[in-house]
């Protein structure tokens, strides 16, 4: 009682909890994507590690910046070429901020869907990174956990597999499934990179 079966792509039945599930349109390849990103981000928060918003926080500031410097060079900077000045400050601060914004996402944060602290309930050397891939018009998804700090040595765990194994003719996510199979990266992954006597 309170659970069901029902039909996944590829003919594979499962039997998971009945419950919010979450849905995506199966045409979409970005919302299946996302769907699937925020159901994974979902287990590492509930396997206890906290998010490190250091990075999300400095893109807003830098992103407000950009367009607080293009807003006041196109309404508030005055008439040309009398406040040319002006204008070249704004330019200039405004690709600073660009630059920084990228530098952000490519270099610190590494297109990463979560980063996160370095974990109190475990011995893990640094916090975790974890990022997906999937081409354009390709039926498969790729998952990755990693070091945040990328010279300590720790071992990354990922899998690639076809989306069609998670979701429901109708779109809806086989959420249980998927988390599942998440949970077991994540165990992988501490399994990797922590020993017995270490952790707690």
């Amino acid at each position: 009682e309170g659970y069901e079966e029902r039909t996944v792509f590829g003919n594979l039945k499962i039997v998971f909890g009945l419950g919010a599930a979450m849905a995506a349109v199966l045409l979409d390849g970005q919302r299946l994507r996302r769907t699937l990103d925020e159901a994974a981000s979902q287990v590492v928060h509930d396997e206890g590690y906290e998010e490190r918003t250091v990075f999300g926080n400095l893109k807003i500031v830098f992103g407000l910046g950009a367009i607080g410097c293009a807003a006041y060079a196109h309404f508030l900077a005055g008439d040309f070429p009398a406040s040319w000045w002006i204008i070249f400050a704004c330019v200039t601060a405004y690709a600073a901020c660009q630059v920084a914004l990228t530098y952000v996402v490519t270099r610190l944060e590494k297109g990463a869907i979560l980063c996160t602290k370095k974990p109190t309930h475990i011995a893990l050397t640094s916090g975790i990174s974890l990022s997906s891939f999937r081409r354009n018009y390709s039926d498969e998804y790729m998952l990755r956990i990693e070091s945040m700090n990328g010279k300590d040595g720790c071992k990354p765990a990922s899998f690639k597999r076809k989306i069609n194994r998670w979701f429901y003719e109708d779109g809806e996510l086989a959420e249980d499934k998927f988390k599942g199979e998440v949970r077991e990266l994540l165990k992988e992954y501490e399994k990797k990179n922590t020993s017995p006597k270490k952790t707690k």
